[in-house]
């Protein structure tokens, strides 16, 4: 008996051979854009990373599979009784309603194979519209905003007291 593929969206564990893709995508444009460290990033410390992250029990890379075409990646990094996600679409495939699709399907993922999860949360910058929006999809709530402050913009004022640039 053959076996049936799946022609539906999917998610499929990441294997050695997703390292490229994975590459490829993490450099991205609009991903460094939306990522909270958005330095570009060097094909010996994404193989690096890869590779540690393929051993690392508490973390859980998945590609996102449209029948045999990948379309987008979203990783579950397990802390206790919490996951936290951070996914991407590829850039040929965005718009498109993915983003919300592989939350939802990261969401089922955790649901059968993390039971002692009870919570998953994302980190997102609040100008990635696009992410922000599929959060809200599938029925994340905000907590928090986080705020930051330059110290390259602080200047002191002779005498005391600062100046504003």
């Amino acid at each position: 008996m053959s076996e049936r593929k799946q022609t539906g969206p999917y998610l499929r564990e990441a294997e050695p051979g997703d390292m490229e893709l994975l590459f490829y995508w993490a450099n991205e444009e609009e991903v460094r854009k939306n990522s909270f460290h958005s330095d570009s990033i060097s094909y010996e410390e994404h193989q690096k990373w890869f590779e540690q992250l393929m051993q690392d029990r508490n973390q859980f890379q998945y590609i996102m599979m449209l029948g045999e075409k990948p379309v987008g990646q979203i990783r579950l990094s397990i802390f206790k009784d919490r996951a936290e996600i951070g996914y991407s679409i590829s850039k040929e495939e965005r718009g498109l309603g993915y983003g919300t699709l592989i939350v939802e399907l990261a969401k089922e993922a955790v649901h059968k194979n993390f039971a002692g999860v009870k919570k998953i949360v994302a980190k997102v910058k609040s100008d990635n519209t696009a992410s922000v929006c599929c959060f809200k999809r599938n029925r994340f709530i905000e907590k928090y905003s986080l705020y930051e402050f330059d110290m390259s913009e602080y200047k002191e004022k002779l005498g005391g007291g600062v100046l504003v640039k």
